[in-house]
């Protein structure tokens, strides 16, 4: 299984800044499913509403930059 830090080297076109938005929000990923928190779970916490096109299609917030 490729890891997000290799994945991420193959990236070209995105901008400095941009993979670091993109680290941060793997991390926040990674840390919210390590502890076991919900998507839903986890924008009740930060006062946020999950968009319903996040929670009913499965993508996460890195696919959609990446795409």
């Amino acid at each position: 299984m490729t890891t997000w830090n290799e994945y991420k080297n193959t990236m070209t076109s995105f901008t400095p800044e941009e993979l670091s938005v993109m680290d941060t929000l793997t991390y926040l990923q990674a840390e919210r499913i390590r502890r076991g928190i919900s998507q839903r779970e986890f924008a009740d916490k930060i006062g946020m509403k999950q968009p319903h096109s996040l929670s009913s299609s499965g993508w996460t917030l890195c696919q959609l930059l990446a795409r």
